[in-house]
C-alpha cells in the first residue's frame, strides 16, 4: 500500500473511533474522496507535486533551442 493509502487509512480509523454516535454507510470510494477533500496535508502535497511537475516542464523547455 502506498503512503497516501496509509495516511487515508489512518484518517479513516481515527474518524471511525471518534464518531461512535453517528452511523453512516459509505462506500470505499466515498471514504477516499472524503479523506482527499478534507485532508489539508494531502491537498498541499498534491499542489507541491503539480508545482514540481511544472518546474520540470519549464526546465526541459529551457534545454530546447
Amino acid at each position: 500500500m502506498n503512503r497516501k493509502g496509509l495516511i487515508l487509512l489512518a484518517m479513516l480509523a481515527g474518524s471511525i473511533t471518534c464518531s461512535h454516535a453517528q452511523t453512516q454507510v459509505m462506500t470505499l470510494d466515498e471514504i477516499f474522496k472524503l479523506a482527499d477533500t478534507n485532508a489539508k496535508s494531502i491537498n498541499i502535497h498534491s499542489l507541491m507535486t503539480e508545482e514540481a511537475e511544472q518546474a520540470v516542464k519549464i526546465a526541459k523547455n529551457d534545454l530546447l533551442p
